[in-house]
């Protein structure tokens, strides 16, 4: 099972960790809900299921911190009992680790974090807001890592990075690839002092090994020299060369080359960050770009990035665009297995932070050119997601939520769109009790009629934090 693996995993990284004097906090909770649901399968118009299901939801929370060590530890039991089809009746897993510690000063550290989830299998199949849903279109999948480092100052000027990285993603689901990743990184950087010019040395070596049999090898070295003329923005020079070889029976076996790139980074101002850049990679032209501003309660933040990737390496610390309005991951990420594509991705981040509300909007748009199919195919997917959360009183929290995504996929006709809403109500009554309430609506329209669904909810539940 996923959850053993993923788990056993955790608990071996945590065993290795200093026995530091640490402060533990342990938050048990316990939540009991009546959902309902007028289309259970997400069913064409005229096809639609209703049915009532009780959720019990049993869940643990440790934090860990100390002078060597912090940890942060979620895992949560999603129990599903169906009032006419108890044949559907399951017990769901969700996690959540993350942690640091430090082995050797302030040199040698140990990151680590692990998830267990429900993620989509199938963008073209039916996606659920809810794991109440039942499509068949999902799995348990579960993600581990580790990363020891050593980072050290030499001099005055110049820096030291180098350390491994450890990767292993699972699921339940005979039909998406489990994969193990390792990977090594090293990376120099310095200048001469009170100099206006700096430097850098990189390299890293990844391999990403599936079950199906498929390896993957990513290697990449550069260097980058970069000038502050003045002020506060560097003129920055950068190239070296990648090999990329791949173990599969079609397509490409090797993709490698030199690359160059020229740009701009710095400051625009006290609170607006920047950085630019142009040049070529193996895959051609290529343009990466970011600006992060910070202005007191609204910081935004804007990004375009282009890599050579997985879906391997994308689970690695995959966070959702949507996680806010589902509690089923992967929405975003392809189902393409073992392939190898060129990931070019514009996205926007701005949230504004009030005294009793928050207000965040989320704007994405990815396309993806596959290098190791025969074909070159390509597909995409883009997003735009707004949400919206006040504080009424102390103990009162209502939010509204709403997103919609498009995919463009290649393997039909069919770029199905999906539209989310949902409602939200907390209020705490006393002594860690609180009531839940829930609603929402989940619309998929597709030029394939059959694969148009339109499901309405609604969930209330009691819970106690002990």
């Amino acid at each position: 099972m996923v959850r053993n693996s993923i788990l056993a995993g955790l608990v071996a990284a945590v065993a290795c960790l200093p026995a530091a004097a640490v402060e533990w906090e342990v938050e048990p909770s316990i939540d009991l809900a009546e959902s309902y649901t007028d289309n259970l399968s997400l069913q064409p118009d005229g096809q639609e299921v209703d049915e009532f299901v009780t959720e019990v939801l049993p869940a643990i929370r440790i934090n860990g911190i100390g002078k060597q060590f912090e940890v942060d530890f979620e895992y949560r039991l999603q129990g599903l009992f169906f009032s006419r089809q108890d044949e559907l009746d399951e017990v769901l897993d969700y996690s959540r680790t993350r942690g640091r510690a430090t082995l050797l000063g302030e040199s040698l550290f140990i990151d680590f974090a692990g998830s267990l989830n429900q993620q989509i299998i199938n963008p073209d199949g039916r996606i659920g807001i809810s794991a109440v849903s039942q499509t068949g279109n999902r799995s348990e999948v579960g993600n581990f890592s580790v990363n020891p480092y050593f980072q050290r100052t030499i001099g005055s000027a110049t820096t030291v990075q180098f350390g491994y990285n450890y990767g292993l993603v699972e699921y339940d689901d005979v039909s998406l690839s489990d994969s193990e990743s390792n990977g090594y990184f090293a990376t120099i950087a310095g200048g001469p002092p009170r100099s206006a010019w700096s430097w850098k040395l990189t390299g890293t070596d990844a391999t990403i090994d599936y079950d199906s049999g498929a390896e993957v090898q990513l290697q990449r070295v550069g260097a980058e020299i970069a000038w502050k003329p003045g002020g506060k923005t560097a003129i920055f020079v950068g190239g070296g060369d990648e090999n990329n070889e791949f173990n599969q029976l079609i397509g490409a076996r090797k993709i490698d080359g030199a690359y160059w790139n020229v740009g701009l980074r710095g400051q625009l101002d006290k609170l607006t960050t920047f950085s630019i850049s142009a040049g070529e990679e193996h895959f051609g032209d290529s343009y990466q770009f970011k600006l992060l501003r910070e202005a007191g309660q609204l910081t935004t933040d804007i990004s375009y990035l282009e890599e050579t990737t997985t879906i391997g390496r994308q689970q690695q610390g995959y966070e959702a665009l949507f996680q806010f309005l589902t509690n089923i991951t992967g929405v975003e990420l392809p189902s393409s297995g073992a392939e190898v594509y060129v990931r070019k991705r514009l996205s926007g981040v701005a949230t504004l932070q009030l005294a009793r509300s928050k207000l965040r909007l989320n704007v994405y748009d990815e396309n993806r050119d596959y290098l190791t199919t025969a074909a070159g195919d390509s597909d995409g997917v883009s997003g735009a997601a707004v949400s919206w959360t006040w504080t009424t009183k102390p103990r009162n929290e209502f939010s509204v939520d709403l997103g919609w995504q498009r995919f463009e996929l290649r393997t039909n006709s069919n770029n199905p769109e999906d539209v989310r809403f949902q409602v939200r109500f907390r209020r705490e009554i006393r002594d860690g009790l609180y009531v839940n309430f829930r609603a929402w609506a989940n619309s998929r329209f597709g030029t394939v009629a059959r694969s148009e669904y339109d499901e309405r909810a609604v969930s209330i539940g009691i819970g106690k934090v002990f």
